[in-house]
């Protein structure tokens, strides 16, 4: 596991105590749990060909434009 720094509010601190005291959990165990079911429900978005552009990389692979749909979408 990676360990990470975050500010939140004191409203959202309260609340995940408030959620970890419910569960008999740790805080950490429910900020992981919280976070996860974000993640999961919100997948990442496609990058748009104009985005690319404007990252102004030239050359790449000879057979780019006939496979450009391969290359932005793989699945790796």
């Amino acid at each position: 596991m990676d360990r990470i720094n975050i500010y939140i509010t004191r409203d959202l601190r309260q609340q995940i105590k408030l959620r970890a005291a419910q569960a008999k959990k740790p805080e950490a165990e429910v900020i992981r749990s919280l976070l996860e079911t974000a993640v999961a429900g919100d997948p990442p978005a496609r990058p748009r060909l104009a985005d690319l552009a404007k990252l102004g990389i030239t050359g790449g692979p000879p057979d780019l434009a006939s496979n450009i749909d391969e290359y932005l979408y793989k699945n790796d």
